[in-house]
């Protein structure tokens, strides 16, 4: 059981690490596939707010 305030990060890092060590070998295919799907979530918010994200960068670009 995972601690209450792990973050989405860890808990899927912890994920990770339990394929791992339930299997006693890296199953790449298996591995990959997670990872995949971990990085799902981030290109769709990424996506849907990437004016703002450039907008950020471009606000921070010029304070600098």
């Amino acid at each position: 059981s995972l601690h209450p305030s792990m973050t989405a990060a860890s808990r899927m890092s912890s994920g990770i690490v339990w394929i791992r060590d339930e299997l006693q070998t890296l199953a790449y295919g298996r591995v990959g596939a997670t990872i995949m799907l971990s990085i799902i979530p981030v290109i769709i918010l990424f996506v849907v707010f990437r004016n703002f994200f450039i907008k950020g960068l471009s606000e921070g670009m010029l304070k600098g």
